[in-house]
C-alpha cells in the first residue's frame, strides 16, 4: 500500500476582505487623486461591474394592456347604452303618465331601476380597466394600449351622463 506524502494545505490568516499581495490596491489610483508631483499613468480604471442583478423587462407585451383596453370599451359601450335606453324613453313616460318617476307604469319603473342597477356592473368592468391598464404599465408593456384603457375607463360615467342628458334633452324637445 503505497501513500503520497502530500502537503495539507495551509490556511490563510489574512481575514477574507484583506486583498492578497497581487490583489493589492495601487496607491497611484488613490481616491483623493494622484499624490503632488505625480501625473497619472494612464486611463482611470472602469467601473466595477454592478453586483444588481435585477434585470429590467423588454417593453414587448401587450396582454394586460389589450385587455385593459377591451374592458374600457366594454363598460363605455355598455354604460352609453343603458343610459341612451333610459334616456330615450323617460321623457315619453314621463309626458304620458306624470312628472315623476313614481308615476310611471311599473313595468317602466322596473325597467329603470334595472338599468340603473346595470351602472354598478359597468361602473366595476371600469374600474377593473383601470386596474389591468396599471398592470400592464408597472409590467412595463407596451403603453398604448394600457393608456387608451385607463383613460376611457376614467372618463366613461362622464360619457354615461352625457348619453343619458343628451338623448332625454332630444326627446323632450319634440314632444313639447
Amino acid at each position: 500500500m503505497s501513500t503520497t506524502n502530500t502537503p495539507m494545505p495551509q490556511s490563510d490568516p489574512r481575514p477574507a476582505g484583506d486583498p492578497t499581495p497581487s490583489q493589492a490596491p495601487d496607491p497611484a489610483l488613490n481616491a483623493a487623486g494622484p499624490a503632488p508631483g505625480q501625473g497619472t499613468a494612464g486611463p482611470a480604471p472602469a467601473p466595477a461591474p454592478s453586483t444588481d442583478r435585477r434585470t429590467v423587462a423588454p417593453r414587448n407585451g401587450t396582454r394586460w394592456g389589450r385587455i385593459s383596453l377591451i374592458l374600457g370599451l366594454v363598460a363605455l359601450i355598455g354604460g352609453m347604452g343603458v343610459a341612451a335606453l333610459v334616456g330615450f324613453t323617460i321623457a315619453p313616460q314621463e309626458a304620458e303618465a306624470g312628472r315623476y318617476l313614481g308615476d310611471t307604469p311599473e313595468g317602466y319603473q322596473t325597467l329603470v331601476t334595472a338599468a340603473f342597477a346595470s351602472f354598478i356592473l359597468w361602473g366595476l368592468t371600469a374600474l377593473a380597466a383601470m386596474v389591468t391598464g396599471v398592470v400592464a404599465l408597472v409590467r412595463r408593456e407596451r403603453p398604448g394600449r394600457a393608456i387608451a384603457g385607463l383613460l376611457i375607463a376614467f372618463v366613461a360615467p362622464a360619457l354615461w351622463f352625457g348619453a343619458f342628458a343628451i338623448s332625454a334633452l332630444i326627446i323632450a324637445s319634440t314632444i313639447s
